[in-house]
C-alpha cells in the first residue's frame, strides 16, 4: 500500500547507518567469540553484508544445549534457525538428497540476537554467557574426566593389593 510504501522510503534513507550499526555489533561479536571453538560466520568483507542474522555453530549438541540453557537462564532471546534444511524442502523430500554438512550445521547452530536497538554491553553479556555456558561444560567433561581417572587408579591399586594378598595366602 501506499503507506507501507511511505515507511519504506524513510526506511531507505537511514540504510547505510542501520547496516552500519549491524557491522559494529557484528565486530563485537566476532572479537568476543573468536577464542572459542565454535564456528562462526564466513566474513572475508564486513562492508559488503547487511548482517540480517548472525549464526554460530557448535561443535556438539551437548554444547549448544547448554549454551542454549544458560541463554534461557538469563533471559537472552536466540532463535534455531531462520532457514529450512534443504532435505525439508518439497523439491528434496521426494529424491534422496540428504547433505550431511547442511543437517549437522542446521541441528548444532542458533541466531543469535542481532537488532538495531541492540547495545554493545547486550552484545558482551551474550558472548558471556555463551564463554560460561562453553567452559562451564568443559569444566563439567574435566572433573568427570579426573574423577573416572582416580577411580580407575584406584580400581589397579586395590587390584595389585589383592594380587598380593592372594600371593602372601
Amino acid at each position: 500500500t501506499e503507506i507501507q510504501a511511505a515507511f519504506g522510503i524513510a526506511q531507505l534513507k537511514r540504510i547505510h547507518e542501520k547496516i552500519s550499526l549491524r557491522q559494529q555489533l557484528v565486530s563485537v561479536y566476532e572479537k568476543e567469540l573468536s577464542n572459542l571453538n565454535i564456528d562462526l560466520p564466513y566474513n572475508p568483507d564486513p562492508r559488503n553484508r547487511s548482517w540480517f542474522v548472525y549464526n554460530i555453530k557448535f561443535n556438539s549438541k551437548e554444547e549448544l544445549n547448554n549454551v542454549k540453557n544458560m541463554l534461557d537462564l538469563n533471559n537472552i532471546q536466540f532463535n534455531s534457525n531462520y532457514f529450512p534444511r534443504l532435505s525439508k524442502l518439497a523439491p528434496h523430500q521426494k529424491s534422496n538428497y540428504k547433505n550431511d554438512f547442511i543437517d549437522e550445521y542446521y541441528e548444532n547452530s542458533i541466531a543469535l540476537p542481532l537488532y538495531e536497538n541492540l547495545s554493545f554491553r547486550k552484545v558482551k553479556l551474550i558472548c558471556n554467557v555463551i564463554f560460561e555456558a562453553i567452559n562451564v561444560n568443559k569444566s563439567s567433561n574435566q572433573l568427570y574426566d579426573n574423577l573416572f581417572t582416580e577411580y580407575k587408579n584406584y580400581i589397579i591399586k586395590a587390584k595389585i593389593y589383592l594380587d598380593a594378598v592372594d600371593l602372601i595366602i
